[in-house]
């Protein structure tokens, strides 16, 4: 009788101690699944930034090359002003 109430207390801290590993491997599970997701994001936030920063620069090269454009387009009646005034001279 003895023994068999040992067996079975013994049964149950082995089955407790069982327990006990798996929720400290399920707590490392869920830091180890949390610390991953805090870089998923982290890194979403930089390509964001990134395409942010590429909309940015590629505003100003559109409205630089519409200003070379329209100064080139220009050019002609620039020169004509220019030729004029110094005929005027």
């Amino acid at each position: 009788m003895i023994d068999d109430e040992t067996a079975f207390l013994r049964e149950i801290r082995d089955l407790q101690r069982q327990q006990l590993e798996l929720m400290q491997r399920s707590v490392t599970n869920q830091e180890q699944a949390m610390a991953r997701q805090k870089e998923a994001i982290e890194r979403q936030e930089a390509q964001r930034q990134l395409v942010r920063k590429g909309r940015k620069i590629w505003r100003v090269a559109a409205i630089v090359a519409i200003i070379v454009l329209l100064l080139y387009a220009l050019q002609p009646y620039a020169f004509m002003l220019w030729s004029s005034a110094m005929r005027g001279r």
